[in-house]
């Protein structure tokens, strides 16, 4: 009998051994979904940003505002989980700068509308410039954000 209760015992031990693995495996791939699926909808929302921004200047909409880098969806997640998720990758502390520069060369163009002066002078190039440093710094942003999570998988 004692040697009935052992095996059973031990076959239990087992069994929640597996689970807890399982449990932990499940929790795992969670995560990982979870990152995936955040930094690809960072990624949608920052076209939407840039798409606003290029209507915005060729409609003129002196209406229309632009939050700062660090007031946008992926500025409070970069503020708040995603420091304490991936602070420690380098890749994350370097999206700051590229993600800024994104936005400030819209409010740079948003000057130019807001004053009502896109067209005058050498405004149309300044503003072609201020676009076209914007979509180099988004495409680092996006190298970052893909690399930032290569290097949380491979910590983990």
């Amino acid at each position: 009998m004692a040697q009935e209760s052992n095996e059973v015992i031990h076959e239990f031990e087992n069994t929640f051994s597996e689970l807890n693995e399982q449990a932990n495996s499940a929790h795992t791939t969670a995560i990982g979904i979870q990152n995936r699926l955040f930094t690809t909808l960072v990624k949608v929302d920052h076209i939407l940003f840039k798409s606003n921004a290029y209507s915005t200047v060729l409609n003129e909409d002196a209406d229309k505002e632009f939050p700062d880098h660090k007031h946008c969806r992926m500025g409070k997640w970069y503020l708040g989980i995603g420091q304490e998720r991936f602070g420690n990758t380098s890749a994350f502390r370097k999206m700051d700068v590229p993600h800024a520069t994104v936005h400030d060369n819209v409010a740079k163009n948003m000057a130019y509308v807001k004053e009502g002066s896109i067209l005058k002078a050498n405004h149309p190039q300044i503003i072609t410039d201020n676009f076209r440093v914007m979509e180099n710094a988004s495409h680092e942003l996006f190298k970052d954000l893909d690399l930032m999570l290569e290097e949380y998988e491979q910590k983990g």
